[in-house]
């Protein structure tokens, strides 16, 4: 029997995302986030607060204290362990958690290592990347939103874009003008890889904050934590055109409606929630 190497790097959740990143570019067959954003299952390890843990899955080949000691210099805080474990084939293994994400019959998300039928359109991410891959109920609801909403002719925000999947998707399915933003530059420079490697060279990615932003949009979508939206909801208001509509998602179900009152508090009006388990999306509209 195979064995393989995890290695976990509890750092700053600020930090995940880029923690997330240099675990795959050291050659991380998969990488797990455990982030404010997916919640534990019962009897779960606790992690303390403010922190997440980020694991990468290796080959029983790869070199433990090397990858140790160039993630503790990488990453400001990192905290490593690892432990190496007999398992069946893993890379066959890994990919089982990452299927394809049918959005619509006609378009689905995929990792690279799968086909889609003929006649479907696709936008292949690359899991290993770990933010931002279909799989996420809050994810998967913008993706659901996003499929409905798109049009030839509107400008399209994305607003904490991690990956690019929902920029990229937008491009994808027709849209017109699209800027995918993140505070994160590893996110920007991965999102603006994904963007290219997807056919998309035309798709900004920009490390700007929203606050500075100087146009406005047809589709703004924010798939971030709540605490977040509510912070920013003068800003994301802002760059809605009057007719404009905003998607709000990586929020649970039972902090929807403090986050929905505070942008109807802006002058936004609720238009639909859709959920998932506990995840919901709600979207709002900027009257004309």
């Amino acid at each position: 029997m195979s064995r393989y190497l995890t290695l976990r790097c509890e750092v700053p959740l600020e930090l995940a995302e880029t923690t997330a990143y240099f675990l795959h570019e050291e050659g991380a067959e998969g990488v797990e986030v455990q982030d404010d954003e997916v919640r534990p299952p019962p009897g779960a390890p606790v992690r303390p607060e403010g922190k997440a843990w980020v694991t990468g899955f290796f080959g029983g080949e790869a070199d433990a204290e090397s990858i140790k000691a160039r993630m503790e210099s990488l990453v400001p805080g990192a905290l490593v362990t690892y432990e190496r474990l007999d398992e069946e084939p893993w890379a066959d293994s890994w990919k089982l958690h990452f299927r394809p994400v049918k959005v619509r019959d006609s378009f689905w998300v995929v990792p690279p290592w799968e086909e889609v039928p003929e006649g479907v359109s696709s936008v292949v991410i690359e899991p290993g990347m770990a933010f931002g891959t279909g799989g996420h109920e809050t994810t998967a609801l913008c993706l659901d939103f996003l499929a409905d909403l798109v049009r030839p002719d509107r400008s399209v925000l994305d607003l904490g874009c991690g990956s690019g999947i929902l920029g990229i998707s937008a491009a994808h399915l027709g849209a017109g003008r699209v800027l995918m933003i993140d505070n994160d530059p590893v996110a920007v420079e991965v999102a603006r890889k994904n963007a290219l490697e997807n056919g998309h060279p035309e798709i900004e990615a920009s490390g700007i904050p929203v606050e500075e932003l100087e146009e406005s949009f047809d589709l703004v979508l924010a798939n971030i934590l709540a605490v977040t939206l509510v912070d920013l909801a003068p800003a994301v208001v802002d760059r809605m055109r009057p007719g404009g509509s905003v998607v709000l998602s990586g929020i649970t179900v039972d902090q929807a409606a403090e986050v929905r009152a505070t942008y109807e508090a802006l002058g936004l009006v609720f238009r639909e929630e859709r959920t998932q388990g506990e995840w919901s999306a709600i979207l709002l509209e900027r009257p004309r």
